[in-house]
């Protein structure tokens, strides 16, 4: 009697375990569907290096899938470990000088992992580095479909950590709209457990707190992407984009988005702002589905 087929083991690895459940569940499902025996790890859990998963590198490799920076930097220092570094962003350090050195050196090193690069502009950077079989442009995660609200609302999601980094950014785009528009549209804040008011004094704001993940964008129909921080592509637009809100950015971060390149036409409403209606190329791009089956194309080039 034949053995039935060892499944191969896929370990996802981010900086705290609960991270991959909230942005790889699509990823991880579609593995284990595959044929993948799917686990999942944090390298800082509750705050502390979790020394036994580093021991496993060292000497079990597993094969992985890592995400978000400090993970990101970590496993790249165990350039024998095969499996697909998913770069969200490198944020504010890309203007650093040893940070870009030391990132440079770990790219040229790791020849046994792709790199799945989620901002066109991060992608045009880290592309100069690593060949074109090793560096990929995947726009975000995967976006997924959530009701939206029918009235002229704009929708912001943000961190309590990111919110003051992006206000300056945000408030310009608020009134690049509401010189265009000849109105001032409200502006609903999701996703912040503390006071955001003060930081657009002068306009009309809701702060919503913390919604359910399929009511997040409910309450309007235009999207508001700012700039300030530095993120890769972020979760919440791909979900407006999925879900047809027309958005409100920066043509500044249009392009470091690559919305052009996936489909999108920018509309400009004035002072460097523009609105953009999703096309049915741009959705299909950032869903979650086709996120998902081209990271995992690439996880099979590499097991």
């Amino acid at each position: 009697m034949s053995k039935p087929p060892q499944r191969k083991s896929l370990l996802f690895i981010n900086d705290d375990a609960a991270l991959n459940q909230r942005y790889r569940s699509g990823l991880m499902r579609l593995a284990a569907a595959e044929g993948f025996a799917v686990h999942s790890d944090g390298l800082f859990t509750a705050g502390r290096v979790n020394w036994r998963l580093l021991v496993r590198l060292i000497s079990r490799p597993p094969l992985v899938v890592v995400s978000n920076l400090r993970a990101n930097l970590v496993l790249l220092a165990f350039w024998w470990v095969r499996g697909l570094v998913i770069v969200n962003g490198l944020g504010r350090h890309r203007g650093r000088r040893f940070f870009r050195g030391v990132l440079v050196v770990l790219v040229r090193a790791n020849r046994r992992k792709a790199l799945a690069v989620q901002s066109y502009a991060d992608y045009r950077y880290l592309r100069r580095f690593a060949d074109h079989e090793r560096c990929h442009w995947v726009p975000g995660s995967g976006g997924t479909l959530k009701p939206i609200g029918g009235n002229a609302v704009i929708v912001l999601v943000q961190r309590d950590d990111k919110i003051a980094l992006v206000s300056r950014s945000a408030r310009a785009g608020l009134a690049a709209m509401a010189a265009h528009a000849n109105n001032c549209l409200r502006l609903d804040i999701v996703g912040c457990r503390n006071a955001v008011a003060h930081l657009f004094s002068g306009c009309d704001v809701r702060s919503l707190g913390f919604l359910p993940a399929d009511q997040i964008l409910a309450s309007g129909s235009l999207f508001l992407q700012p700039s300030g921080y530095g993120e890769g592509f972020p979760h919440s637009l791909a979900d407006a984009i999925v879900s047809d809100m027309t958005l409100l950015i920066a043509r500044r971060e249009f392009l470091r988005y690559g919305l052009g390149r996936l489909g999108a036409a920018f509309t400009s409403i004035g002072h460097g702002w523009g609105v953009v209606d999703p096309s049915e190329s741009l959705k299909s791009a950032v869903a979650e589905g086709t996120v998902s089956a081209r990271y995992l194309q690439l996880i099979d080039q590499k097991g």
